[in-house]
């Protein structure tokens, strides 16, 4: 009885080891997410990222981004094809070629940003992952249109910010070499809205010259209703200071002319102007 006993208590204690042996291979095997971004991460071409809860399940995901060129392309245009845990779970159309970035402003809250650009433009657009596919995380593309530069910049916890250039294309801001470059900030709401933050962006170098071609009469308002405000002087330097982005997706600009006379001006950038109004 005695052996009989010491062999069944062997058995059990082999069947518990082999049971625990059992349990730790899936814990293995998927490893729990774990990374936030302070800064936009840019996934590059056929390289597998594993550190980021695309899926919100609590477990690291493995994703991979597929770019081809629009010399590749059958049809001439670039795009990138999503790879979510070795299956592919998007296409992205990108123009004339761009990029994908992944943001992680918690470990739970993962958003993907396609930068493509074209003949002319740049555009940002945000995704997450929602209902078994990504979707479209924010109804506009972001700097809220299609503007020539627009880069991710920095992730916090509540939310993140893009550089925006409106460029030079109607000779509106054309300064040495130097096109201003305004920062806009978006927030994230704890059940993962993204909006924007503030319309008014400032311009990320606090004293940025420009040199006025022509005299202009200013407005006083950012939404220029207001032909009343400062004139800014031909000939004279200016600053540039803030831009505001109006719900039609166009841009103003804060100016400060010479004698502290601040107001605002702006260009339709499908529009051309006669007269440039500041170079």
């Amino acid at each position: 009885m005695k052996k009989r006993t010491h062999i069944f208590r062997l058995l059990a204690a082999s069947a518990l080891l082999m049971a625990a042996a059992v349990l730790t291979v899936p814990c293995t095997a998927q490893a729990k997410a774990g990374k936030a971004t302070s800064v936009p991460v840019e996934l590059e071409d056929g390289k597998t990222y594993s550190s980021y809860d695309v899926t919100g399940n609590g477990n690291a995901d493995k994703i991979k981004i597929k770019y081809v060129s629009h010399e590749e392309s059958s049809t001439g245009e670039a795009y990138a094809v999503v790879y979510l845990n070795g299956k592919k779970k998007a296409t992205y159309q990108m123009g004339l070629g761009g990029t994908v970035y992944l943001i992680a402003p918690t470990k739970k809250t993962v958003f993907l940003i396609v930068d493509d650009y074209g003949t002319g433009y740049n555009s940002e657009y945000l995704y997450r992952w929602q209902n078994g596919k990504f979707r479209s995380a924010y109804s506009h593309s972001l700097g809220e249109n299609e503007l020539e530069h627009i880069r991710p910049y920095k992730v916090t916890k509540n939310g993140f910010s893009v550089l925006v250039s409106p460029g030079r294309y109607q000779n509106f801001v054309n300064i040495e070499t130097l096109t201003p470059v305004f920062v806009v900030n978006y927030k994230i709401s704890s059940t993962g809205v993204v909006s924007l933050k503030s319309r008014i962006a400032n311009n990320r170098e606090t004293d940025f010259p420009a040199k006025a071609q022509y005299a202009w009469s200013m407005s006083s308002s950012y939404r220029i209703n207001n032909a009343k405000g400062p004139n800014l002087i031909g000939g004279g330097t200016a600053k540039i200071l803030k831009m505001y982005i109006s719900m039609a997706g166009r841009p103003s600009f804060q100016v400060e002319s010479e004698g502290t006379n601040i107001g605002w001006v702006t260009y339709d950038m499908y529009m051309e102007y006669d007269k440039p109004i500041l170079y």
